[in-house]
Protein backbone atom coordinates (compact mmCIF):
# COMPACT_ATOMS: atom_id res chain seq x y z
CA UNK A 1 0.00 0.00 0.00
CA UNK A 2 1.37 3.40 -0.95
CA UNK A 3 1.47 6.28 1.51
CA UNK A 4 -0.94 9.08 0.62
CA UNK A 5 1.81 11.58 -0.15
CA UNK A 6 3.39 9.59 -3.00
CA UNK A 7 3.09 9.83 -6.76
CA UNK A 8 1.75 6.29 -7.00
CA UNK A 9 -1.05 7.20 -4.58
CA UNK A 10 -1.87 10.20 -6.78
CA UNK A 11 -2.05 7.85 -9.78
CA UNK A 12 -4.41 5.55 -7.86
CA UNK A 13 -6.68 8.53 -7.13
CA UNK A 14 -6.57 9.73 -10.75
CA UNK A 15 -7.37 6.22 -11.98
CA UNK A 16 -10.46 6.14 -9.77
CA UNK A 17 -11.64 9.40 -11.36
CA UNK A 18 -11.01 7.83 -14.79
CA UNK A 19 -10.25 11.23 -16.37
CA UNK A 20 -9.08 11.27 -20.00
CA UNK A 21 -5.71 12.28 -21.41
CA UNK A 22 -5.83 13.63 -24.95
CA UNK A 23 -2.48 13.71 -26.75
CA UNK A 24 -3.15 15.05 -30.21
CA UNK A 25 -2.10 12.45 -32.80
CA UNK A 26 -2.39 9.63 -30.26
CA UNK A 27 -5.36 7.52 -29.18
CA UNK A 28 -7.05 9.01 -26.07
CA UNK A 29 -6.45 7.15 -22.82
CA UNK A 30 -7.62 7.43 -19.24
CA UNK A 31 -5.51 7.51 -16.09
CA UNK A 32 -7.05 4.14 -15.24
CA UNK A 33 -5.59 2.72 -18.46
CA UNK A 34 -2.21 4.33 -17.73
CA UNK A 35 -2.21 2.69 -14.30
CA UNK A 36 -3.21 -0.72 -15.69
CA UNK A 37 -0.50 -0.66 -18.36
CA UNK A 38 2.09 0.63 -15.89
CA UNK A 39 1.51 -2.43 -13.71
CA UNK A 40 2.14 -4.59 -16.78
CA UNK A 41 5.49 -2.85 -17.31
CA UNK A 42 6.25 -3.26 -13.59
CA UNK A 43 5.55 -6.98 -14.04
CA UNK A 44 7.91 -7.12 -17.02
CA UNK A 45 10.69 -5.44 -15.00
CA UNK A 46 10.16 -7.71 -12.00
CA UNK A 47 10.10 -10.84 -14.16
CA UNK A 48 13.43 -9.76 -15.68
CA UNK A 49 14.96 -9.39 -12.22
CA UNK A 50 15.09 -5.59 -12.01
CA UNK A 51 16.73 -4.64 -8.69
CA UNK A 52 15.46 -1.89 -6.40
CA UNK A 53 16.80 1.53 -7.34
CA UNK A 54 17.79 0.49 -10.89
CA UNK A 55 17.85 3.35 -13.39
CA UNK A 56 15.43 3.00 -16.33
CA UNK A 57 16.10 5.54 -19.12
CA UNK A 58 13.01 6.65 -21.02
CA UNK A 59 13.62 8.07 -24.49
CA UNK A 60 9.94 8.43 -25.31
CA UNK A 61 7.91 11.40 -26.58
CA UNK A 62 5.28 13.00 -24.33
CA UNK A 63 2.17 10.86 -24.10
CA UNK A 64 0.69 7.70 -22.69
CA UNK A 65 3.70 5.42 -23.37
CA UNK A 66 6.03 7.69 -21.43
CA UNK A 67 3.66 7.88 -18.46
CA UNK A 68 3.15 4.09 -18.51
CA UNK A 69 6.92 3.47 -18.44
CA UNK A 70 7.43 6.23 -15.86
CA UNK A 71 4.89 4.88 -13.36
CA UNK A 72 5.70 1.25 -14.22
CA UNK A 73 9.36 1.68 -13.34
CA UNK A 74 8.35 3.46 -10.15
CA UNK A 75 5.92 0.68 -9.18
CA UNK A 76 8.71 -1.89 -9.65
CA UNK A 77 10.93 0.04 -7.24
CA UNK A 78 13.19 1.37 -10.02
CA UNK A 79 14.08 5.00 -10.82
CA UNK A 80 12.76 6.33 -14.17
CA UNK A 81 14.79 9.04 -15.93
CA UNK A 82 13.44 10.84 -19.01
CA UNK A 83 15.89 11.88 -21.73
CA UNK A 84 15.52 13.76 -25.03
CA UNK A 85 14.20 11.66 -27.90
CA UNK A 86 16.22 13.64 -30.46
CA UNK A 87 19.59 15.36 -30.52
CA UNK A 88 19.45 17.81 -33.37
CA UNK A 89 17.50 16.15 -36.18
CA UNK A 90 18.52 12.59 -35.33
CA UNK A 91 17.04 10.19 -32.75
CA UNK A 92 18.98 9.88 -29.53
CA UNK A 93 19.61 6.22 -30.28
CA UNK A 94 21.75 7.31 -33.27
CA UNK A 95 24.24 9.07 -30.99
CA UNK A 96 26.56 6.44 -29.46
CA UNK A 97 28.59 9.12 -27.66
CA UNK A 98 25.46 10.35 -25.86
CA UNK A 99 24.42 6.81 -24.94
CA UNK A 100 27.87 6.26 -23.50
CA UNK A 101 27.65 9.50 -21.51
CA UNK A 102 24.38 8.27 -19.99
CA UNK A 103 25.98 4.88 -19.36
CA UNK A 104 28.90 6.46 -17.54
CA UNK A 105 26.74 8.84 -15.50
CA UNK A 106 23.80 6.62 -14.53
CA UNK A 107 24.68 2.96 -15.25
CA UNK A 108 21.14 2.27 -16.59
CA UNK A 109 19.73 -1.18 -15.99
CA UNK A 110 17.35 -0.84 -18.95
CA UNK A 111 16.51 1.56 -21.77
CA UNK A 112 13.11 2.26 -23.36
CA UNK A 113 12.76 3.73 -26.86
CA UNK A 114 9.99 4.10 -29.43
CA UNK A 115 11.64 1.72 -31.92
CA UNK A 116 13.68 -1.45 -31.55
CA UNK A 117 17.43 -0.92 -31.08
CA UNK A 118 20.17 -3.40 -32.00
CA UNK A 119 22.58 -3.05 -29.10
CA UNK A 120 23.71 -6.39 -27.61
CA UNK A 121 25.51 -4.72 -24.70
CA UNK A 122 22.37 -3.06 -23.29
CA UNK A 123 18.83 -4.10 -22.34
CA UNK A 124 16.34 -2.28 -24.61
CA UNK A 125 12.55 -2.38 -24.67
CA UNK A 126 9.83 -0.69 -26.67
CA UNK A 127 6.23 -0.04 -25.52
CA UNK A 128 5.15 -3.20 -27.32
CA UNK A 129 7.05 -5.23 -24.70
CA UNK A 130 4.53 -4.68 -21.91
CA UNK A 131 1.40 -5.25 -23.99
CA UNK A 132 -0.39 -8.29 -22.56
CA UNK A 133 2.23 -8.89 -19.84
CA UNK A 134 0.85 -9.96 -16.44
CA UNK A 135 0.63 -7.17 -13.88
CA UNK A 136 3.37 -6.89 -11.33
CA UNK A 137 3.03 -6.24 -7.61
CA UNK A 138 3.76 -2.59 -6.76
CA UNK A 139 6.63 -2.10 -4.32
CA UNK A 140 5.42 -0.08 -1.29
CA UNK A 141 6.79 3.46 -1.26
CA UNK A 142 6.84 6.34 1.19
CA UNK A 143 7.11 10.13 1.12
CA UNK A 144 10.85 10.17 1.79
CA UNK A 145 11.69 7.66 -0.95
CA UNK A 146 13.20 8.80 -4.24
CA UNK A 147 10.45 8.65 -6.88
CA UNK A 148 12.38 9.45 -10.06
CA UNK A 149 15.43 11.19 -11.45
CA UNK A 150 15.25 14.54 -13.24
CA UNK A 151 17.85 15.25 -15.91
CA UNK A 152 19.50 18.64 -15.63
CA UNK A 153 19.12 20.87 -18.67
CA UNK A 154 22.41 22.69 -18.25
CA UNK A 155 24.80 22.71 -21.20
CA UNK A 156 28.23 21.17 -21.19
CA UNK A 157 29.85 18.66 -18.87
CA UNK A 158 28.66 15.24 -17.86
CA UNK A 159 24.92 14.55 -17.48
CA UNK A 160 23.53 14.95 -13.98
CA UNK A 161 20.18 13.98 -12.51
CA UNK A 162 18.42 15.23 -9.40
CA UNK A 163 16.94 12.70 -6.99
CA UNK A 164 13.30 13.75 -6.60
CA UNK A 165 11.39 12.41 -3.62
CA UNK A 166 7.71 11.43 -3.56
CA UNK A 167 6.69 13.74 -0.74
CA UNK A 168 8.57 16.73 -2.10
CA UNK A 169 6.87 16.32 -5.47
CA UNK A 170 3.38 15.90 -4.06
CA UNK A 171 3.80 18.96 -1.82
CA UNK A 172 5.10 21.01 -4.75
CA UNK A 173 2.15 20.07 -6.92
CA UNK A 174 -0.25 21.04 -4.14
CA UNK A 175 1.27 24.50 -3.86
CA UNK A 176 1.33 24.97 -7.64
CA UNK A 177 -2.30 23.89 -7.93
CA UNK A 178 -3.27 26.43 -5.27
CA UNK A 179 -1.28 29.31 -6.82
CA UNK A 180 -2.49 28.57 -10.37
CA UNK A 181 -6.09 27.99 -9.23
CA UNK A 182 -6.32 24.59 -10.95
CA UNK A 183 -9.55 22.65 -10.39
CA UNK A 184 -11.12 19.46 -11.82
CA UNK A 185 -12.86 21.76 -14.32
CA UNK A 186 -9.52 23.09 -15.63
CA UNK A 187 -8.03 21.99 -18.95
CA UNK A 188 -4.23 22.07 -19.13
CA UNK A 189 -2.54 22.08 -22.53
CA UNK A 190 1.02 20.80 -22.41
CA UNK A 191 3.58 20.70 -25.21
CA UNK A 192 6.98 20.75 -23.48
CA UNK A 193 8.97 17.47 -23.68
CA UNK A 194 8.91 15.36 -20.53
CA UNK A 195 12.67 15.43 -20.02
CA UNK A 196 12.29 19.16 -19.24
CA UNK A 197 11.34 20.09 -15.69
CA UNK A 198 8.12 21.88 -16.61
CA UNK A 199 7.01 19.29 -19.17
CA UNK A 200 6.46 16.36 -16.82
CA UNK A 201 5.31 18.66 -14.01
CA UNK A 202 2.45 19.95 -16.17
CA UNK A 203 0.83 16.55 -16.75
CA UNK A 204 1.41 15.25 -13.23
CA UNK A 205 0.17 18.49 -11.66
CA UNK A 206 -3.01 18.27 -13.76
CA UNK A 207 -3.36 14.62 -12.70
CA UNK A 208 -3.13 15.65 -9.04
CA UNK A 209 -5.75 18.39 -9.55
CA UNK A 210 -8.11 16.10 -11.43
CA UNK A 211 -7.86 18.44 -14.44
CA UNK A 212 -7.98 17.34 -18.07
CA UNK A 213 -4.69 17.06 -19.98
CA UNK A 214 -4.35 17.96 -23.65
CA UNK A 215 -0.96 17.18 -25.18
CA UNK A 216 0.50 18.79 -28.28
CA UNK A 217 3.69 17.82 -30.11
CA UNK A 218 6.60 20.23 -29.48
CA UNK A 219 7.59 19.92 -33.14
CA UNK A 220 4.18 21.23 -34.21
CA UNK A 221 4.74 24.47 -32.31
CA UNK A 222 8.36 24.96 -33.35
CA UNK A 223 7.34 24.89 -37.02
CA UNK A 224 4.09 26.84 -36.65
CA UNK A 225 3.93 29.53 -33.94
CA UNK A 226 0.12 30.01 -34.02
CA UNK A 227 -0.41 26.24 -33.52
CA UNK A 228 -0.28 26.56 -29.73
CA UNK A 229 -2.89 29.30 -29.70
CA UNK A 230 -5.14 27.46 -32.14
CA UNK A 231 -5.02 24.44 -29.82
CA UNK A 232 -5.75 26.63 -26.78
CA UNK A 233 -8.84 27.99 -28.53
CA UNK A 234 -10.02 24.70 -30.03
CA UNK A 235 -9.81 22.75 -26.74
CA UNK A 236 -10.90 25.63 -24.50
CA UNK A 237 -7.73 25.17 -22.47
CA UNK A 238 -7.44 27.16 -19.25
CA UNK A 239 -3.73 26.69 -18.49
CA UNK A 240 -0.54 26.29 -20.53
CA UNK A 241 3.07 27.48 -20.94
CA UNK A 242 4.55 30.19 -23.18
CA UNK A 243 8.33 30.67 -22.95
CA UNK A 244 9.71 34.09 -23.84
CA UNK A 245 10.98 33.04 -27.26
CA UNK A 246 7.52 31.83 -28.29
CA UNK A 247 5.87 34.96 -26.97
CA UNK A 248 8.25 37.09 -29.03
CA UNK A 249 7.76 34.88 -32.07
CA UNK A 250 4.00 35.45 -31.77
CA UNK A 251 4.59 39.20 -31.76
CA UNK A 252 6.74 38.86 -34.86
CA UNK A 253 4.12 37.04 -36.91
CA UNK A 254 1.55 39.63 -35.81
CA UNK A 255 -2.12 39.67 -34.87
CA UNK A 256 -3.24 38.79 -38.40
CA UNK A 257 -1.78 35.27 -38.08
CA UNK A 258 -4.26 34.37 -35.34
CA UNK A 259 -7.48 35.01 -37.24
CA UNK A 260 -10.58 34.87 -35.07
CA UNK A 261 -9.26 32.68 -32.27
CA UNK A 262 -11.18 32.80 -28.99
CA UNK A 263 -8.81 32.67 -25.99
CA UNK A 264 -11.36 33.75 -23.41
CA UNK A 265 -11.12 30.40 -21.58
CA UNK A 266 -7.42 30.91 -20.79
CA UNK A 267 -6.64 31.71 -17.15
CA UNK A 268 -2.88 31.26 -16.99
CA UNK A 269 0.00 31.05 -19.45
CA UNK A 270 3.11 30.35 -17.38
CA UNK A 271 6.12 32.29 -18.60
CA UNK A 272 9.60 31.07 -17.69
CA UNK A 273 12.62 29.08 -18.76
CA UNK A 274 14.56 32.17 -19.88
CA UNK A 275 14.77 35.91 -19.31
CA UNK A 276 11.36 37.61 -19.21
CA UNK A 277 10.99 40.82 -21.20
CA UNK A 278 8.23 42.89 -19.50
CA UNK A 279 7.75 45.05 -22.61
CA UNK A 280 7.08 41.94 -24.71
CA UNK A 281 4.60 40.69 -22.08
CA UNK A 282 2.66 43.98 -22.24
CA UNK A 283 2.67 43.96 -26.06
CA UNK A 284 1.59 40.30 -26.20
CA UNK A 285 -1.29 40.75 -23.75
CA UNK A 286 -2.45 43.82 -25.70
CA UNK A 287 -2.36 41.90 -29.00
CA UNK A 288 -4.11 38.84 -27.61
CA UNK A 289 -6.74 40.93 -25.82
CA UNK A 290 -8.28 41.19 -29.28
CA UNK A 291 -8.82 37.42 -29.02
CA UNK A 292 -10.31 37.49 -25.53
CA UNK A 293 -7.14 36.89 -23.46
CA UNK A 294 -7.81 38.37 -20.02
CA UNK A 295 -5.37 40.86 -18.44
CA UNK A 296 -2.90 39.18 -16.09
CA UNK A 297 -3.08 35.83 -17.90
CA UNK A 298 0.70 35.79 -18.34
CA UNK A 299 2.06 34.41 -15.06
CA UNK A 300 5.85 34.64 -14.63
CA UNK A 301 7.41 31.56 -13.05
CA UNK A 302 10.84 30.62 -11.72
CA UNK A 303 12.06 27.10 -11.07
CA UNK A 304 14.43 24.40 -12.30
CA UNK A 305 14.81 20.65 -12.13
CA UNK A 306 16.65 21.05 -8.80
CA UNK A 307 13.58 22.83 -7.42
CA UNK A 308 10.19 22.07 -9.00
CA UNK A 309 8.97 25.60 -8.34
CA UNK A 310 10.51 28.46 -6.38
CA UNK A 311 8.36 31.48 -7.21
CA UNK A 312 5.23 31.94 -9.29
CA UNK A 313 2.89 34.83 -9.95
CA UNK A 314 -0.83 34.32 -9.43
CA UNK A 315 -3.09 34.55 -12.51
CA UNK A 316 -5.35 37.55 -13.03
CA UNK A 317 -3.09 40.13 -11.44
CA UNK A 318 -0.82 42.81 -12.85
CA UNK A 319 2.84 41.95 -12.47
CA UNK A 320 5.24 44.79 -11.64
CA UNK A 321 8.55 45.37 -13.37
CA UNK A 322 11.51 47.63 -12.62
CA UNK A 323 13.28 49.98 -14.98
CA UNK A 324 16.91 50.22 -13.93
CA UNK A 325 20.04 51.85 -15.31
CA UNK A 326 22.20 48.86 -16.26
CA UNK A 327 25.49 50.73 -15.82
CA UNK A 328 24.46 51.93 -12.37
CA UNK A 329 23.41 48.45 -11.23
CA UNK A 330 26.69 46.99 -12.46
CA UNK A 331 28.63 49.58 -10.46
CA UNK A 332 26.63 49.68 -7.22
CA UNK A 333 25.20 46.12 -7.29
CA UNK A 334 21.84 47.63 -6.41
CA UNK A 335 18.61 47.68 -8.44
CA UNK A 336 17.30 51.20 -7.95
CA UNK A 337 14.22 52.04 -10.07
CA UNK A 338 14.76 54.79 -12.65
CA UNK A 339 12.02 55.84 -15.12
CA UNK A 340 14.75 56.37 -17.74
CA UNK A 341 16.33 52.98 -17.06
CA UNK A 342 17.57 50.95 -20.00
CA UNK A 343 17.13 47.58 -18.25
CA UNK A 344 13.61 46.24 -17.71
CA UNK A 345 13.35 43.48 -15.07
CA UNK A 346 10.15 41.54 -14.41
CA UNK A 347 8.92 40.55 -10.97
CA UNK A 348 8.44 36.79 -10.85
CA UNK A 349 6.16 36.94 -7.84
CA UNK A 350 6.30 35.72 -4.27
CA UNK A 351 7.99 32.43 -3.35
CA UNK A 352 5.60 29.51 -3.00
CA UNK A 353 4.41 28.61 0.48
CA UNK A 354 7.00 26.48 2.23
CA UNK A 355 9.87 27.80 0.07
CA UNK A 356 12.46 30.20 1.44
CA UNK A 357 14.43 32.46 -0.90
CA UNK A 358 17.43 34.58 -0.03
CA UNK A 359 19.94 36.67 -1.95
CA UNK A 360 23.62 36.24 -1.07
CA UNK A 361 26.20 38.87 -2.03
CA UNK A 362 29.89 38.15 -1.38
CA UNK A 363 29.07 35.57 1.30
CA UNK A 364 26.58 37.71 3.22
CA UNK A 365 22.82 38.14 3.22
CA UNK A 366 21.90 40.88 0.77
CA UNK A 367 19.47 43.66 1.61
CA UNK A 368 16.36 44.71 -0.28
CA UNK A 369 17.16 45.52 -3.92
CA UNK A 370 20.76 44.37 -3.53
CA UNK A 371 21.99 42.15 -6.36
CA UNK A 372 23.34 38.69 -5.56
CA UNK A 373 22.94 34.97 -6.10
CA UNK A 374 19.46 33.51 -5.64
CA UNK A 375 19.41 30.65 -3.12
CA UNK A 376 16.42 28.54 -2.09
CA UNK A 377 15.40 25.81 0.31
CA UNK A 378 12.15 24.23 1.44
CA UNK A 379 9.18 22.21 0.29
CA UNK A 380 9.91 22.03 -3.45
CA UNK A 381 13.72 22.03 -3.39
CA UNK A 382 15.68 18.83 -4.06
CA UNK A 383 18.69 17.85 -2.02
CA UNK A 384 21.18 15.96 -4.19
CA UNK A 385 22.26 14.66 -7.59
CA UNK A 386 22.24 10.91 -8.11
CA UNK A 387 25.69 9.34 -7.72
CA UNK A 388 27.54 12.65 -7.92
CA UNK A 389 28.62 13.85 -4.46
CA UNK A 390 31.05 16.45 -5.86
CA UNK A 391 28.34 18.18 -7.93
CA UNK A 392 25.95 17.92 -4.98
CA UNK A 393 28.44 19.59 -2.62
CA UNK A 394 28.95 22.43 -5.11
CA UNK A 395 25.21 23.06 -5.60
CA UNK A 396 23.76 22.47 -2.11
CA UNK A 397 25.45 24.05 0.89
CA UNK A 398 24.06 24.16 4.43
CA UNK A 399 20.67 23.09 3.10
CA UNK A 400 20.47 25.91 0.52
CA UNK A 401 20.32 25.37 -3.23
CA UNK A 402 22.73 27.71 -5.04
CA UNK A 403 20.85 28.46 -8.25
CA UNK A 404 23.66 30.24 -10.12
CA UNK A 405 21.17 32.99 -11.02
CA UNK A 406 21.51 36.70 -10.25
CA UNK A 407 18.56 38.51 -8.77
CA UNK A 408 17.17 40.62 -5.97
CA UNK A 409 14.17 40.83 -3.65
CA UNK A 410 11.89 43.86 -3.36
CA UNK A 411 8.59 44.11 -1.48
CA UNK A 412 8.51 40.34 -1.05
CA UNK A 413 8.82 39.66 -4.79
CA UNK A 414 11.68 37.93 -6.56
CA UNK A 415 13.33 39.57 -9.57
CA UNK A 416 15.63 37.44 -11.75
CA UNK A 417 18.34 39.27 -13.72
CA UNK A 418 20.17 36.40 -15.44
CA UNK A 419 22.81 33.73 -15.01
CA UNK A 420 25.91 34.50 -12.99
CA UNK A 421 27.93 32.92 -15.80
CA UNK A 422 26.40 35.21 -18.45
CA UNK A 423 29.15 37.77 -18.03
CA UNK A 424 31.26 38.75 -21.03
CA UNK A 425 34.79 39.99 -20.38
CA UNK A 426 36.00 42.47 -23.03
CA UNK A 427 39.22 44.44 -22.62
CA UNK A 428 39.25 44.09 -18.82
CA UNK A 429 35.64 45.22 -18.50
CA UNK A 430 32.66 43.03 -17.56
CA UNK A 431 29.43 43.22 -19.55
CA UNK A 432 26.21 41.42 -18.69
CA UNK A 433 24.66 39.52 -21.58
CA UNK A 434 21.28 40.67 -20.28
CA UNK A 435 22.36 44.33 -20.50
CA UNK A 436 23.53 43.92 -24.08
CA UNK A 437 20.31 42.18 -25.11
CA UNK A 438 18.29 44.87 -23.34
CA UNK A 439 20.16 47.58 -25.27
CA UNK A 440 19.50 45.84 -28.58
CA UNK A 441 15.81 45.48 -27.75
CA UNK A 442 15.58 49.26 -28.18
CA UNK A 443 16.10 48.81 -31.93
CA UNK A 444 12.50 48.74 -33.27
CA UNK A 445 13.18 46.31 -36.13
CA UNK A 446 14.46 43.61 -33.74
CA UNK A 447 12.68 44.59 -30.52
CA UNK A 448 10.61 41.39 -30.43
CA UNK A 449 13.19 39.10 -32.03
CA UNK A 450 14.77 36.29 -29.98
CA UNK A 451 18.44 37.07 -29.39
CA UNK A 452 21.42 35.87 -27.42
CA UNK A 453 24.67 37.67 -26.58
CA UNK A 454 27.72 35.53 -25.79
CA UNK A 455 31.44 36.02 -25.35
CA UNK A 456 33.79 34.06 -27.62
CA UNK A 457 37.52 33.66 -27.01
CA UNK A 458 39.62 35.85 -29.32
CA UNK A 459 43.26 34.75 -29.23
CA UNK A 460 44.31 37.65 -31.44
CA UNK A 461 42.95 40.26 -29.05
CA UNK A 462 43.72 38.29 -25.90
CA UNK A 463 40.19 38.89 -24.63
CA UNK A 464 36.63 37.84 -25.40
CA UNK A 465 34.79 39.04 -28.48
CA UNK A 466 31.08 39.81 -28.38
CA UNK A 467 28.82 37.74 -30.65
CA UNK A 468 25.09 38.37 -30.87
CA UNK A 469 22.67 36.02 -32.60
CA UNK A 470 19.34 37.55 -33.63
CA UNK A 471 16.44 35.60 -35.14
CA UNK A 472 14.37 37.71 -37.52
CA UNK A 473 11.24 36.70 -39.42
CA UNK A 474 10.38 38.59 -42.62
CA UNK A 475 12.14 41.25 -44.74
CA UNK A 476 14.17 44.06 -43.21
CA UNK A 477 16.49 46.86 -44.33
CA UNK A 478 19.65 45.12 -43.20
CA UNK A 479 22.14 48.00 -43.54
CA UNK A 480 19.92 50.38 -41.58
CA UNK A 481 19.32 47.81 -38.86
CA UNK A 482 23.05 47.07 -38.55
CA UNK A 483 23.72 50.80 -38.08
CA UNK A 484 20.99 50.97 -35.43
CA UNK A 485 22.51 47.96 -33.62
CA UNK A 486 25.95 49.57 -33.68
CA UNK A 487 24.52 52.81 -32.32
CA UNK A 488 22.66 51.00 -29.54
CA UNK A 489 25.77 49.11 -28.44
CA UNK A 490 27.97 52.19 -28.59
CA UNK A 491 25.50 54.49 -26.84
CA UNK A 492 24.27 52.21 -24.08
CA UNK A 493 27.16 49.91 -23.21
CA UNK A 494 30.12 51.62 -24.90
CA UNK A 495 30.94 48.87 -27.40
CA UNK A 496 31.96 49.25 -31.04
CA UNK A 497 30.58 46.48 -33.24
CA UNK A 498 30.97 45.30 -36.80
CA UNK A 499 28.69 42.83 -38.66
CA UNK A 500 30.11 39.36 -39.34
Amino acid sequence: MHAADTLLALLDTAAARNAELIYLGQAPVTWAEVRQRSLAFAGLLQAAGCPAGARILLGLPPGADFLVAFFGAMAAGALPLGVATHIGQRPWTDHPEQLQAYEDAFAPWAWVATAAVTDPGRRWWTPAAWVGHPAGTPVPCHAGDVAFLGLTSGTGGEPKAVMIEHGLTVRSYGRLIERLQLTPASRLLTWIPYHHASGLTASLMAMAAGAAVIGLSPAAIMSDVPALFRALAEHRATHSFVPSFLLKAALQVGAGAFGTLDLSAVRSLQLGGERIDPAAVVAFEAMMALHGLAPGSITPAYGMIEATAIALAAPGRSHPADRIMAAGMAETRRAEPDPAGDLYVAAIGAPLDGVEVRIMADGRLAGDRELGEIEARGASVGRAYWGNPAATAARWQDGWLHTGDLGYLADGRLYVCGRMTDVINIAARKYSAEDIESALAKVPEIATAPMAAVGLPDAGLGTEALAVGIGVVGPMAQDAVVRAIQQALRGRVGLLAAPL
